[in-house]
């Protein structure tokens, strides 16, 4: 039994509460079905909000911090000849290095303050002071990609 506060005048009264549902032997009974069926979408549900918050949160950067002050740049050319450019700014003079070209003859194509032209993977320049950075992909193949360190 439950008790109410009593209202204007009113005595304290009870009212009937309702037993409480529970699944323990009964297999066969709908209601169990039904109520672990919707535990279950629940839970799927909630697994999935959580992955997407984790990949929307934590796993999408346009420049992509890999150390205090250093960034890793990328850029891209599709078998159409589309160009898919990265850019950064830097706040300072810097140095650039090509990690990565792929392709036959694949290097970096880099407009910077202070220096414009092709690095060979593993190949280093630096810059005169602040601005933007501009990479793109030099070389033959269907598909090319390039990126570039910022220190």
């Amino acid at each position: 039994m439950v008790f109410t506060k009593p209202g204007r005048g009113s005595p304290l009264r009870q009212i009937p509460s309702r037993k409480p549902f529970t699944c323990l032997n009964t297999e066969d009974d709908v209601r169990c079905i039904l109520a672990r069926i919707a535990l279950s979408v629940t839970m799927t549900r909630l697994s999935l909000s959580f992955a997407l918050c984790f990949i929307a949160l934590g796993g999408c950067k346009s420049s992509k911090e890999t150390a205090v002050g250093r960034q890793v740049i990328s850029a891209a050319v599709d078998k159409t000849g589309r160009h898919y450019p990265g850019t950064a700014s830097v706040s300072g003079p810097s140095r650039l290095t090509c990690l990565e070209a792929s392709g036959a003859g694949g290097s970096c194509f880099v407009v910077a303050p202070g220096y414009t032209g092709n690095l060979q993977p593993g190949g280093s320049r630096g810059t005169s002071g602040p601005g933007t950075v501009a990479l793109d992909c030099s070389g033959t193949g269907d598909f090319l990609q390039c990126s570039l360190q910022i220190n």
